[in-house]
Order: C-alpha cells, then structure tokens, then sequence
C-alpha cells in the first residue's frame, strides 16, 4: 500500500465501498495518497503547484498500472467543476500565509460533497495551525476525529538529517 496507514484506515472504518467514489489529493505532493486511492478503484484528481511533482506521480501511477487525473495549479486558482466524495488536503496548509488560511480551509471544505469525507493533516511543530483548522472545520463538519502524531522526516529542503516532527491528522464528514 503506497498511501499513509491513518488515512487508508480511517477511511476504511468510515466507507462501505471505494468503487465508483471520486476523489481529490489538493496539494499531492509525490503522489503516494493519491495512488493509494485509485489503487483501490477510487476515480482520483491530484492537484499541486509543481510540475515536477505531478511528474513524479504519472510515474508512479504508470508503475502501479493505475490511472490518475493531474492538474499543475495553485490551489487558489483550482476551479473543478466537480464536488468530490474524498478530499485530502495533506501536509500543505502549513505553506499557506496565515492570512489566506481562512479562505483556503473554505475552499477545500467547499469541494466535498455533502456527506463526503474530508482529511487534513498537517504538521504542528512551530506552526498553531490545529486550532485554527479546528475552529474554522466545527461549523462546516461533523463526526471529527483528530489524532497527532510523531512522524519521521527524511532529509529534505531546510534539514538536511532524518528529523521527527510532530503532526495531526483530522478526518470529518461534510454537513
């Protein structure tokens, strides 16, 4: 399985069936959810502002035989003509300036269905971002469910060594 455990989990426990469902990964990254969704019959749209991210996971789709919908967009310009039954909105509001947050968490929560899921994760090392997702999501969602974690980093951008950080996950179903 390509996508992160919590996330395959907590939709299992919520879903009777992935077959005939729509989703959307919002700011992808590599791609390893996305994948992991059409890998269990998920019609999929990956959404991120760098190219070669979307390329890393055409590649990776090829390789696991699966098809995915990719789109190189800025979030705040992503304008489908879709609602979707999933979106993940992983690991990217912390790139956000706190003064498009409130706009943006709108957005997202605007895509899903009524009745769909929504998952956030995102790190809380230095960033006060659970409480701001918290407070704007109660009013949109229901069934919330959060978790936090520690979460291992490889070397990348900024930390060049393997490093923990600290990261929550929130699931919830639009009303």
């Amino acid at each position: 399985m390509n996508m992160d455990k919590w996330i395959y989990d907590k939709l299992s426990s919520r879903l009777s069936h992935f077959k005939g469902l729509i989703a959307l990964d919002l700011g992808c990254g590599e791609g390893f959810n996305a994948v992991g969704l059409a890998k269990l019959g998920i019609k999929v749209t990956a959404v991120d502002k760098q190219a070669t991210m979307i390329e890393r996971i055409q590649e990776l789709a090829n390789k696991e035989k699966v098809t995915i919908t990719t789109e190189v967009v800025e979030i705040q310009d992503f304008q489908p003509n879709t609602r979707y039954d999933i979106v993940l909105f992983t690991h990217v509001l912390h790139f956000i300036p706190s003064g498009d947050r409130e706009y943006i968490i709108k957005k997202v929560v605007d895509l899903v269905k009524t009745g769909g899921l929504l998952v956030f994760a995102d790190l809380e090392d230095d960033f006060p971002v659970l409480a701001e997702c918290l407070s704007l999501l109660e009013t949109s969602l229901k069934d919330i469910k959060t978790e936090r974690f520690s979460v291992k980093d490889e070397p990348h951008l900024g930390a060049d060594y393997p490093h923990h950080h600290k990261a929550f996950y929130l699931i919830g179903i639009k009303q």
